[in-house]
């Protein structure tokens, strides 16, 4: 008996003091080596999503140009069009929107020498059918007989 009068019993005294028990590490993994080829096509398409991040403020000046292009030459302020229209081709020199919108401008502009201007940037271009029928919307008559049709 203890000095209380109660007397515990081992079974007692064992599930109320904590008895410490070995924990063991838990097993190490082996490092896993991934075949060359997802590595590869991770590594191109890491290269692919920088690419992009990098041309875009290019792509989207761009675009802004072109929009204030169309913007001008609507509102038939030709020098203002054709400056736009010169920057996108700075950047993009094979845009056919800007290709055509440039020689537009110039065309409408009404100068011997911008209808010079219309005809160089038309050099080396072919037009589909919808691409002429624009054009002729501000192409000098005396012009049109220098395009003929393409095989």
């Amino acid at each position: 008996m203890s000095e209380s009068g109660i007397e515990l019993s081992d079974q007692v005294v064992s599930a109320v003091t904590p008895t410490t028990t070995a924990v063991s590490e838990p097993p190490v993994l082996e490092p896993h080596a991934y075949p060359r080829w997802i590595l590869g096509f991770a590594l191109l398409a890491t290269f692919g999503f920088v690419y992009s991040l990098l041309a875009m403020p290019k792509s989207l000046s761009a675009v802004a140009d072109l929009h204030s292009a169309t913007k001008a030459y609507a509102g038939q302020d030709f020098p203002k069009a054709a400056t736009s229209f010169d920057h996108v081709l700075a950047r993009y020199p094979k845009s056919r929107p800007a290709r055509i919108g440039l020689a537009k401008a110039y065309f409408a502009a009404g100068s011997p020498e911008n209808e010079q201007k219309a005809l160089a940037t038309l050099t080396d271009f072919t037009l589909n059918p919808s691409e002429w029928e624009d054009l002729l919307t501000v192409m000098p008559v005396e012009d049109q007989r220098l395009f003929g049709p393409t095989s």
